[in-house]
């Protein structure tokens, strides 16, 4: 099938908008990513698809899609509350779903905000290191309640940030608890996995990334839970998977770079 019809509901008033032909290739695969529609002049986001997905309104040749629109800020309005972000999100796994399974729901722009990184990687890790540090001297904020910046620095992916790949195996072994595995990762609002994602707990850090075929590629930090007894343990797990691999664990937003030194690690995860 060529064309959907496609008709387009106005979310504030209910009522339709208009209703068009659209080629099957201008629509997405699925909108249970946040999407949004460039409609004449304005941007419209897509707040429900009936049905969601293209198997079925390819089958049906029919979608409504309820649309609210986007209000524009003037730019020198929009603050961000980060001082960076990383440029690109992992792709997910094609005709996957979370429905059912105990899964990781990151917020999008926690996608390694902190992560492990090769030392190889040193002088690539301090130009973006640079670029973070002038957000912070020249778009820096007080709004009074929390500090803000008024433009962001993408950080672009740079070739192999592990090295040397770790063995996922390797890596659950590492930690003298038993972690506590999830089944995948996803984002918040999305239905699909990420590709090759993994996640795991053991207080009060949890680690998700990415493998190919049982060795992990990407590898990042979240502080979840308070947990002072475990802290050492921890410190001197990573200290000992720092110095094996020869990485960093790199806070991008601060940005500070940590060395296998479980004092160091230490005083790291307790000032989270």
């Amino acid at each position: 099938m060529s064309t959907v019809e496609t008709l387009f509901i106005d979310a504030q008033t209910g009522q339709p908008i208009g209703q068009v032909d659209m080629p099957a290739e201008r629509l997405p695969r699925s909108f249970a990513p946040e999407t949004t529609m460039h409609i004449g002049e304005e941007d419209w986001k897509v707040i429900k698809a009936e049905p969601m997905t293209a198997e079925e309104f390819l089958r049906t040749g029919k979608l409504v899609l309820t649309l609210q629109k986007v209000e524009k800020l003037p730019v020198n309005k929009i603050l961000f509350t980060l001082p960076t972000l990383f440029h690109e999100l992992p792709t997910f796994l094609p005709g996957s779903t979370k429905r059912g399974k105990d899964v990781l729901d990151l917020h999008e722009d926690d996608w390694r905000q902190i992560e492990f990184v090769s030392s190889a990687h040193r002088a690539a890790i301090d130009v973006e290191f640079a670029a973070i540090r002038r957000i912070y001297q020249q778009a820096r904020v007080d709004t009074g309640r929390f500090l803000a910046f008024r433009t962001i620095h993408m950080r672009h992916p740079m070739p192999a940030p592990l090295q040397k790949g770790i063995p996922l195996n390797y890596l659950f072994s590492c930690f003298p608890a038993a972690p506590s595995r999830y089944e995948g990762v996803s984002y918040r609002g999305v239905d699909g996995l990420i590709e090759g994602g993994f996640a795991f707990w053991t207080a009060p850090v949890l680690f998700y990334g990415q493998h190919i075929e049982g060795t992990v590629k990407i590898l990042g930090l979240k502080l979840v839970e308070e947990g002072p007894a475990a802290h050492k343990e921890i410190a001197y797990s990573l200290q000992k998977l720092m110095a094996a691999y020869h990485l960093f664990l790199v806070d991008w937003c601060k940005p500070q770079a940590y060395m296998a030194n479980a004092e160091m690690i230490d005083a790291f995860l307790r000032s989270e």
